[in-house]
């Protein structure tokens, strides 16, 4: 099956939200972690 750059374009376009939700949840985790670590070692 070829993947078309347009199609998949389509499939981002549709659903964009979805993706930078996912992107932001992922970043949010990460920077609590680093915060997490950060305050113990501070304490």
């Amino acid at each position: 099956m070829k993947t078309d750059p347009l199609h998949l374009r389509g499939l981002f376009l549709v659903n964009p939200s979805e993706i930078i939700g996912k992107v932001i949840e992922t970043e949010l985790k990460n920077n609590l972690k680093k915060y997490y670590h950060t305050s113990m070692l501070m304490w």
